[in-house]
Formats: C-alpha cells, structure tokens, sequence
C-alpha cells in the first residue's frame, strides 16, 4: 500500500513537472506555441473531415445497393 501511494505521488509529481515545462516552453516561445497550436488545429480539422467520409461510407454500405447499381453489377 505505501509503494503504491509512492509509485502514485511520484507519477503525479512527473506529470506536474511536464506540464510545468510544457507551459514554460510556450511562454518563452509564443511563435513556436502559435505554430503548434495551428498544426494541431489542422490536424483536427483533416480528422474532422475523414470522420465524416468515413460515417458516410457506413451509411451507404448499410442502406445497400442500389437497383441500378445491382444493375451494373450483372451486367
């Protein structure tokens, strides 16, 4: 039990510490951080819109195949 509330202090401390660092970072370089924080917007955005493709995808695959598509098929 007092290992595991170490191990977990200890793990709560390390976190406490990259997070310290990673705003200390961002302070003394806004450009960098700005830059970051548009390449990770962008990065959602492409995300975003291959959630969507995908999603759409499903859907045509659930609704299944049209006649005209059964059509071709035989064809």
């Amino acid at each position: 039990m007092a290992w595991e509330a170490l191990f977990t202090a200890e793990a709560a401390r390390d976190g406490a510490r990259q997070n310290l660092n990673n705003l200390l970072t961002i302070r003394d370089n806004p450009l960098q951080a700005n830059a970051l924080v548009n390449a990770a917007r962008a990065r959602f955005e492409i995300s975003e819109a291959n959630v969507a493709v995908a999603r759409s995808q499903l859907e045509t695959l659930q609704a299944g195949a049209t006649e005209q598509e059964i059509g071709m098929g035989e064809a």
